[in-house]
């Protein structure tokens, strides 16, 4: 497929360096219609490029919509509560005689 250079990728393609922008190269299908999705090559030929367009669009239901309902957790705390709730248990310890 017939492709023009809209940016010019770095290194080379099958051992050749990339053609300067606005050139045309040669790619098989599957590397033209990647460059094209990535708007790195224009595809010159009008049908090829519909086809590219055409193959790559996918249809499929929009999932459903489950809607999640939070339940309340009495056992989370704020921080603040946290601290209070560990010095009521402190206070409700009975402390330990340190004689006989």
């Amino acid at each position: 497929m017939k492709v023009k250079i809209r940016i010019r990728p770095t290194g080379a393609y099958n051992g050749e360096v990339w053609p300067e922008v606005g050139e045309t190269i040669d790619l098989p299908d599957h590397v033209a219609r990647g460059m094209a999705a990535s708007g790195l090559v224009e595809i010159t030929n009008a049908s090829a490029q519909k086809a590219a367009v055409e193959e790559d669009v996918e249809f499929r239901p929009a999932p459903e919509v489950v809607v999640e309902t939070a339940t309340p957790q009495s056992h989370i705390r704020t921080a603040k509560d946290h601290a209070e709730a560990t010095r009521k248990a402190a206070a409700a310890k009975p402390v330990a005689s340190k004689g006989k």
